[in-house]
């Protein structure tokens, strides 16, 4: 061995100990602004010598990848975007399958269903996961098969499949329970909670929440307490309690900044923004969705990035720049489409009509309405169907065909009222006044946008210019 390989071994060897230390501030909740320090501080000596161990190959390379990531799993999420941890991931189950590691090759493709799940491509994540899950059985590591297992929930949800989801959830509430791990119990109730949310029990969903924050708290698990409160604010949001909701979205907000959580910032931005869209605050709403395409393009959240990209739309649309509306849903469509997520696509054709409806483009309006209530209908995503019913018998209405419109309104009010969506139900009577009445005039009321709000909305339009 040359003096300089040595050398590099030895570099090497004595940062991955750094990472582990630094790992054990973060468990440390009470450490977490001197982890912050010290990350920055070390992370670039962490990075070169993880560099080295990628580009060399040799046994004692091999397992210093994949050793760098085991230790850096969580803080990954914290320097990295998710392409960029696909790569140490990829690097790492590489020497961990090499080396013939099993444990660490489970947790490896693991983290990758995670990395996957956070771009937004939840077929890949699904198939890590499997294999993850896979090797926790061969190896009956209860610990881990709790974590995948809850992990493979979130890629279901993802996926639309919420039944086979809350089967996985709750398998992986049973094992956290029976180990006695309370975060892990708090995080799968979360995920069930939030399957929930897409079967259409909100209350329920409420009530799991509520009961994931009190385990969060009680642990004194901050970062857990930013998504529990978070999660209940989308379901106040949902029930139309919206000073509760952004209440709750600014305390989460101000807690991801504070551990350091970019994707848990990026989501209570995009929260903050459909609220202040909702309540026609517009240049708010277009502030916090300006911070989370920022966010979401350093950090690669693919799926925030539409998210954001399908609230700037509806904020176009609201305000009557209807061809700055289609650019933007456009262009949050396609992202789902590319990803695979298709209750954002059902969300983003009912954007569409919506914006198509306004632009009295009729035929091509009922076909966009018709293709988000099939897919809507398809993934179980009972809101969303609600909601491209009334859009669609917004279109009758608007074009003349009152029997039609009626009829249609009348499945958005029965799904509204099974699943307890408020804001469908007065949407759907609304529909069906309109109906009755043979009110065709759509003209609204619409926000005058300030200058600078406008200017911004453009920009976002066309980065490159």
């Amino acid at each position: 061995m040359s003096l300089a390989t040595e050398a590099h071994q030895r570099h090497a060897r004595h940062y991955l100990e750094v990472l582990r230390q630094l790992g054990n501030l973060y468990r440390d909740r009470s450490a977490v602004s001197k982890l912050f320090f010290q990350l920055d501080a070390e992370w670039p000596q962490i990075a070169t010598a993880r560099r080295w161990a990628a580009r060399h190959d040799s046994a004692v390379a091999r397992k210093c990848c994949s050793d760098y990531a085991r230790c850096a799993a969580t803080l990954l999420s914290l320097r990295l975007s998710a392409s960029e941890r696909i790569d140490w991931l990829e690097v790492a189950l590489a020497g961990a399958t090499d080396v013939g590691d099993r444990v660490a090759q489970a947790e490896h493709l693991g983290n990758l269903g995670i990395a996957y799940e956070d771009l937004g491509q939840y077929d890949e994540s699904h198939g890590y996961l499997a294999e993850a899950l896979q090797i926790d059985g061969e190896l009956q590591d209860e610990r881990m098969e709790q974590v995948h297992l809850g992990q493979l929930g979130l890629a279901l949800i993802g996926l639309a499949r919420y039944a086979e989801a809350i089967t996985s959830l709750k398998r992986g509430l049973s094992i956290a329970q029976k180990l006695g791990d309370r975060a892990a119990e708090a995080v799968h109730l979360g995920n069930l909670a939030l399957a929930l949310e897409e079967m259409g029990d909100l209350e329920l969903a409420e009530r799991t929440h509520e009961s994931a924050l009190a385990i969060s708290r009680e642990i004194g698990d901050r970062r857990g307490e930013g998504r529990d409160i978070g999660n209940l604010g989308v379901v106040y949001y949902q029930t139309e309690r919206y000073e509760a909701a952004e209440r709750y979205f600014l305390d989460a907000l101000e807690i991801s900044r504070e551990v350091g959580h970019r994707y848990g910032e990026t989501m209570d931005l995009s929260n903050l923004s459909g609220l202040y869209q909702t309540l026609g605050r517009y240049s708010e709403a277009v502030d916090c969705a300006a911070q989370t395409l920022l966010i979401s393009s350093e950090i690669g959240d693919l799926s925030r990035e539409a998210a954001a990209l399908g609230n700037l739309g509806l904020i176009a649309q609201d305000v009557g720049l209807y061809d700055l509306a289609t650019h933007f849903t456009g262009r949050a469509l396609e992202s789902a489409r590319l990803t695979g997520d298709r209750r954002g696509e059902a969300l983003r054709l009912t954007a569409q009509a919506k914006t198509d409806r306004e632009l009295r483009l009729w035929e091509k309006a009922r076909g966009t309405a018709r293709e988000a209530i099939a897919i809507a209908h398809e993934i179980g995503a009972r809101s969303i169907e609600a909601d491209a019913w009334l859009v669609l018998a917004s279109i009758s209405n608007a074009s003349g065909y009152f029997s039609a419109a009626a009829e249609q309104a009348a499945v958005g009010l029965a799904i509204s009222r099974d699943i307890g969506y408020p804001q469908g139900e007065s949407s759907a009577l609304s529909e069906i006044d309109n109906a009755k009445t043979r009110r065709t005039n759509q003209t609204h009321v619409r926000t005058v946008l300030d200058g600078e709000t406008v200017q911004t909305l453009q920009r976002l339009a066309c980065p490159a210019q």
